[in-house]
């Protein structure tokens, strides 16, 4: 160069796993020619994965599906490509996703005897590199509520003879998804021999 010239040179490259390990925040650049030194402008190095993603309701009941969808992008807003692991730990319940241009849907599943509550679904997305290490990754939860559901009636008898002046003694048991009793009204009606109504009465499920 002449004495006085300038001259650009652009520098390209990418930052492999093994280049910069863990490294992350804020970094710059700096370079040195002779007795002269500049530091480029401070840029953020990060692995995260920023996730958004929703769900078709927020009660669900044992058995159902789950339909949901969401993006995810890295955080100098490229659009990620990937895979999306979805779980529900406390009832063990999981499945994979593709992420595709920054994008995936799918379903999960619950079980037919999940126990009613309040749940999360954890939605864990990465990227991989060449020899299969994880480079990208983050998550995302989402709150979700499984309902009781009654799915049988027992009718039990103190005594299965009793003579006719004895008083009768019976109680009516409301059982949910995982075999819990609820608690709520049962409606009973007793018929003699004939099919004819002796009595007809709301009782508390598990009362006498």
């Amino acid at each position: 160069l002449e004495q006085g010239a300038t001259k650009e040179v652009i520098l390209e490259g990418k930052f492999y796993s093994f280049v910069v390990e863990e490294l992350s925040g804020n970094c710059f650049f700096e370079a040195s020619y002779g007795e002269e030194s500049s530091r480029s402008k401070a840029f953020e190095l990060s692995n995260t994965i920023d996730i958004t993603a929703i769900t078709q309701g927020i009660i669900f009941s044992p058995g159902e599906s789950i339909k949901l969808s969401g993006t995810a992008s890295k955080k100098n807003g490229v659009q990620s490509n990937g895979t999306a692991e979805i779980l529900i730990d406390e009832i063990d319940s999981s499945t994979s996703l593709n992420i595709v241009s920054g994008k995936f849907e799918g379903e999960i599943s619950l079980p037919e005897k999940s126990p009613s509550g309040n749940y999360e679904i954890l939605i864990e997305a990465y990227e991989k590199d060449s020899s299969g290490k994880k480079t990208n990754q983050g998550n995302f939860k989402i709150p979700i509520k499984i309902k009781q559901v009654i799915r049988g009636l027992e009718i039990a008898l103190l005594y299965e003879n009793i003579n006719p002046e004895e008083e009768l003694t019976y109680n009516g048991i409301l059982r949910d998804q995982t075999g819990n009793e609820i608690k709520d009204e049962v409606s009973l009606t007793i018929y003699d021999p004939s099919k004819k109504i002796m009595k007809k009465e709301l009782i508390e499920s598990g009362d006498s």
